[in-house]
């Protein structure tokens, strides 16, 4: 679902008009939505156009490479709004330390850029050149790779109630 007019997700959800314009009426006062565009019907007054506004937030992309490591942040519609590529210091994959810190870095440096006009952030995602196995401690901590990587997110302040998830790039 993209970019649609208010008699539109009407029709699709099923719900009245009144009701569908006082949902996206709230919406927008949250900045969750904004009006993008504005269509003209064949009949009729123009129909604002809606789309994901800026406080929907956005997501990030870690993938580190044997080689490189590039950063990406999109909006929840896919748009990409940062993108950063570097060559990575160690090409160990076995240097789980130095994934570690290289997340860290990479994560703190795009939430700098990014700053807060980009709405707040929603999910984090590391791709690593390693097989990723989850094991789960006590108190629903993870251990192993996905442990230390997810604590250096967090440690570039990546709040706790934020999902980072470690896979195999």
């Amino acid at each position: 679902c993209g970019p649609t007019t208010r008699p539109a997700l009407a029709s699709d959800l099923g719900l009245s008009k009144p009701t569908v314009s006082a949902a996206v009426n709230d919406l927008e006062a949250m900045g969750l939505v904004a009006q993008v565009d504005v269509v003209q019907g064949t009949t009729g007054r123009a129909a604002a156009v809606y789309g994901m506004g800026r406080q929907a937030g956005f997501v990030l992309g870690v993938d580190i490479g044997v080689t490189r490591v590039r950063v990406m942040a999109a909006d929840l519609q896919a748009k990409p709004i940062m993108v950063r590529e570097r060559p990575r210091r160690s090409a160990n994959r076995a240097d789980v330390k130095a994934m570690a810190t290289s997340a860290h870095l990479h994560v703190t440096a795009a939430l700098q850029e990014l700053g807060e006009a980009t709405g707040p952030l929603r999910s984090v995602v590391v791709g690593v050149p390693n097989t990723v196995i989850r094991r789960h401690e006590g108190g629903g901590r993870t251990s192993g790779l996905q442990g230390v990587i997810e604590a250096q997110v967090r440690q570039a302040g990546v709040p706790e109630d934020i999902p980072v998830q470690v896979e195999n790039n």
